[in-house]
């Protein structure tokens, strides 16, 4: 979308305000698919992140999972892509699965998951998840009518 860009650009952040959002991105990033909660964070920068935060995530780097759980845009996507090689050669996954495929405890694979509910990547059944309408056509993600037409990053 082309408002969103335009929104960026009238978003103009204070010197200080640069340097704490590269320090939260850094921690996130660092933290991969078991990131430091806000709370953590604060504590550990010394600053009020949640504005921080917020500004990530409208700029995309970083997904919402609750507002206790920010993870890294890159992270999600290694989570999503881990799911749809999973799903070629399971009918369905658990928690455990998370945690030996990708080291992710409950404290962060079931927010995850609930996440991926929401956004159509998993369906729950029970205490199982099975693929979502994003994964279960069996086709590219990307042409799916709901998808968000980001295409390819530019990385």
């Amino acid at each position: 979308g082309e408002h969103v860009r335009a929104g960026t650009e009238e978003v103009s952040l204070s010197p200080e305000l640069v340097q704490r959002v590269e320090q939260v991105a850094k921690e996130l990033d660092e933290g991969g698919v078991t990131p430091p909660t806000p709370k953590e964070l604060q504590a550990k920068l010394g600053f009020s992140v949640l504005e921080v935060l917020e500004h990530l995530t409208f700029r995309g780097e970083v997904v919402k999972v609750t507002p206790e759980l920010f993870l890294g845009r890159s992270h999600m996507e290694r989570v999503q892509s881990w799911l749809e090689t999973f799903f070629q050669e399971h009918q369905a996954l658990t928690v455990g699965d998370l945690r030996e495929g990708l080291g992710m405890s409950r404290k962060y694979s079931v927010p995850v998951l609930e996440y991926l509910d929401r956004e159509g990547w998993t369906r729950r059944r029970g205490d199982e998840r099975v693929p979502g309408p994003r994964l279960a056509t069996g086709s590219d993600p990307k042409s799916h009518p709901n998808g968000d037409s980001k295409g390819p990053s530019p990385e």
